[in-house]
Order: C-alpha cells, then sequence, then structure tokens
C-alpha cells in the first residue's frame, strides 16, 4: 500500500484572518510520501511530511491580539509507525 499527497487551502479564494477583513491568510502547497506494509499481525507504515520543506501557517487565530494571527507549521519531517494486532485479529 502506498500514498502521496498535495495538500492545499480548501475552499473557494483566501480566507481572512480578522473580522474588519484587513489581513488575509496566505496560501500554501505540501507535499506527503506515504508507504507502508501489512501482514497478519500488524502494520508498519513510513512515510515524509512536508517534503520540500514549504513555510507555511498550521494553524490561524482569527483576530488574534497584536495581529499575531498565525502559527507556523513543522518543517520536513519524517515519521515510522508500527500497528501490531494480538493473536492475528485482522486490522
Amino acid at each position: 500500500m502506498g500514498r502521496s499527497n498535495c495538500n492545499g487551502p480548501v475552499g473557494p479564494g483566501r480566507p481572512w484572518a480578522d473580522d474588519a477583513n484587513q489581513q488575509r491568510v496566505p496560501g500554501h502547497a505540501t507535499i506527503a510520501l506515504r508507504a507502508g506494509f501489512a501482514w497478519r499481525q500488524g502494520r508498519l507504515g513510513f512515510g515524509i511530511n512536508n517534503l520540500l520543506d514549504t513555510a507555511h501557517n498550521d494553524n490561524v487565530r482569527i483576530n488574534a491580539f497584536g495581529g499575531r494571527s498565525f502559527e507556523p507549521a513543522p518543517g520536513r519531517h519524517v515519521f515510522l509507525r508500527l500497528g501490531l494486532q494480538p493473536w492475528g485479529q485482522p486490522s
């Protein structure tokens, strides 16, 4: 099993970060790669999120004090995932 993702803004246009419509949320796109293997007792997966190390916002605080509406997202990171099923139950 394998999968690749390209994530970007959802919905029409770029949303506003304040009620006065003075601060727009900047657009972005990220790429993630994931792959894995499954067997009777579990599964093993691995991947890379934000493959191109794109600087973007993870969270937007609407009407935040001092104009600090944007929280930065993590850069590129690699992960390993292991899931086990006792007694060989299907996952």
